[in-house]
């Protein structure tokens, strides 16, 4: 089956604006970065607390703040959301994000067509 096309046209990959964000390599040992899982922990941690983000946001290091902003802004302006925590076969963590595509979907009053995402 065949996938819609992406409603932006991306310039660059999640994995690859995480690269260049955080200054490591694009390779398997980017994902044993310590700020790559710092930034997990983080995420992590947010869902464990059921915090709101603001009063959970003043616990976490303004660096760390600042490089999962720069990686969401980017990530966001390429078409790319909604991060989510995945383990590969040898349990490692990761992220992965959603991205959004054009379908010819028709809203309920069938005069706008509707985006949807896709899991990549």
């Amino acid at each position: 089956m065949r996938s819609a096309p992406p409603l932006v046209k991306t310039d660059q990959t999640p994995d690859k604006i995480i690269c260049r964000v955080l200054s490591v390599a694009y390779n398997k040992e980017m994902y044993q970065d310590y700020v790559y899982q710092s930034i997990i922990d983080m995420l992590v941690g947010y869902h464990k607390s059921q915090l709101e983000w603001d009063e959970y946001r003043q616990k976490v290091e303004p660096l760390l703040l600042d490089k999962w902003g720069k990686i969401l802004k980017e990530c966001r302006a390429n078409g790319f959301l909604m991060p989510e925590i995945c383990f590969d076969d040898n349990k490692q963590r990761y992220l992965r994000f959603n991205q959004i595509i054009q379908k010819k979907v028709l809203s309920a009053d069938r005069k706008y067509p509707q985006e949807q995402i896709k899991r990549i």
